[in-house]
C-alpha cells in the first residue's frame, strides 16, 4: 500500500496509554503515518502527537520523539499528575476552576444576559394586562388583606366574577390560549414529520410565553403574602422534583432558567421586592445597560472558555 492509516480507539486513559505504545513502536520503525483517526481516549495520544509534530515543522525525528514520550510518561494521569504532589494540587485547582467556569459561571453570564431585556419585552407586551385590577362585584363585601409589599395606594383584590371583556377574563383567556397552543402544536409535531422543527419551535415559544406570564402572575397573586423562606422552600422542592425524576431530569436546567426569569419578570411588572431586593427604575436601567454590555462580550467569553479547556487538555 502506498499510504498508511492508524486508528486510535476510545477507552479513556487506558486507551491513551495503549495507543502511545503502538505509536512509539511505529515511529521507532520509521513508519510514515499518512492518516490518523482518533476517538475519545485515543485522541489524547493522537492530538498530543500532532501538536508536537507541528511544533517541530511537521517532521518526525527520534530526538523530539524521545522528549515527547518522556513528557507523556511524566505527566500522564486520569485527570491530574499526582506523581508530583504539588503538580497534582495545581492541576486539581485548575481543573476545578475550569469546571466552575464552564458549568456555573458561564451559564449564569450567558443566560443572565438575556434576563433584563426579556423582562422589558414582557412588561411592554403584557404588563398592563398582568397588572390590571380585577373588576369585582360591587355588592361583594369580602376583602382579602393586602400583602405586606403591595405598593401604597393599590387596592387589595376582592372576589371577582369572570365577565366577558373584563381584564380578569382577558387574562384567563390569554393563559388558556397559550397553554392550548403549546399542547396542540406539541402533539401535532409528534404526528407530522413535515415542518416538525417549525412546529416544535412554535410549541416551545407558546409554552415559554405562558410560563413567563402565568408564573409571575401566580407569584404575585399567591406568593406575595408568603415569606422569603417559604418561597425559597417551594422553589427548591420543585427543582428537586425535576432533578430526581429520570423522565424530567433532562429538562431540569430549563426549569431553573424559567423560574429565574419568572421572578425577574415579577420584579419588573409589579415593581415589588424579590428576596428583599426592592425595585427601582434607576437600578433596573443600570441592569439593562449592563445586560447589553454582557450580550456584546458573550461571544468572546465563549471562545475564551473553549480555549482554556483546550489548553488544559493539551
Amino acid at each position: 500500500m502506498a499510504e498508511t492509516g492508524v486508528a486510535f480507539s476510545g477507552g479513556g486513559i487506558r486507551s491513551a496509554a495503549f495507543c502511545s505504545g503502538v505509536l512509539r513502536r511505529l515511529l521507532q520503525r520509521n513508519t510514515k503515518i499518512d492518516y490518523l483517526s482518533c476517538v475519545s481516549g485515543g485522541g489524547y495520544t493522537g492530538t498530543a502527537y500532532l501538536d508536537w509534530k507541528y511544533r517541530n515543522g511537521k517532521k518526525d525525528d527520534p530526538k523530539w520523539h524521545q522528549e515527547f514520550f518522556d513528557y507523556m510518561r511524566e505527566n500522564a494521569g486520569l485527570m491530574c499528575n499526582w506523581q508530583k504532589p504539588f503538580k497534582g494540587i495545581l492541576d486539581t485547582v485548575i481543573l476545578l476552576s475550569l469546571m466552575i467556569l464552564v458549568c456555573v459561571i458561564m451559564p449564569i453570564i450567558v443566560w443572565g444576559s438575556y434576563l433584563i431585556p426579556l423582562t422589558y419585552v414582557v412588561d411592554y407586551l403584557f404588563g398592563d394586562l398582568l397588572r390590571a385590577e380585577d373588576e369585582c362585584d360591587r355588592n361583594s363585601t369580602a376583602v382579602v388583606p393586602p400583602p405586606k409589599r403591595r405598593p401604597a395606594g393599590r387596592k387589595p383584590p376582592r372576589p371577582c366574577r369572570l365577565e366577558a371583556g373584563s381584564e380578569a377574563y382577558n387574562r384567563v383567556a390569554m393563559f388558556a390560549s397559550l397553554m392550548a397552543l403549546f399542547i396542540i402544536f406539541y402533539f401535532v409535531a409528534k404526528k407530522v414529520r413535515r415542518f416538525r422543527g417549525v412546529l416544535y419551535f412554535v410549541s416551545s415559544f407558546c409554552g415559554l410565553l405562558f410560563a413567563f406570564t402565568f408564573i409571575p402572575y401566580f407569584i404575585y397573586y399567591f406568593f406575595d403574602r408568603t415569606s422569603n423562606f417559604l418561597q425559597s422552600l417551594v422553589f427548591l422542592l420543585s427543582i428537586v422534583v425535576w432533578i430526581f425524576f429520570p423522565v424530567l431530569r433532562s429538562r431540569s436546567s430549563l426549569v431553573v432558567i424559567v423560574y429565574w426569569y419568572s421572578y425577574a419578570i415579577y420584579w419588573k411588572v409589579y415593581e415589588l421586592s424579590v428576596f428583599d431586593v426592592d425595585y427601582s427604575d434607576s437600578l433596573y436601567y443600570r441592569l439593562l445597560f449592563g445586560s447589553g454590555f454582557v450580550l456584546w462580550i458573550v461571544p468572546a467569553l465563549g471562545a475564551l472558555q473553549q480555549r482554556l479547556v483546550y489548553v488544559f487538555n493539551r
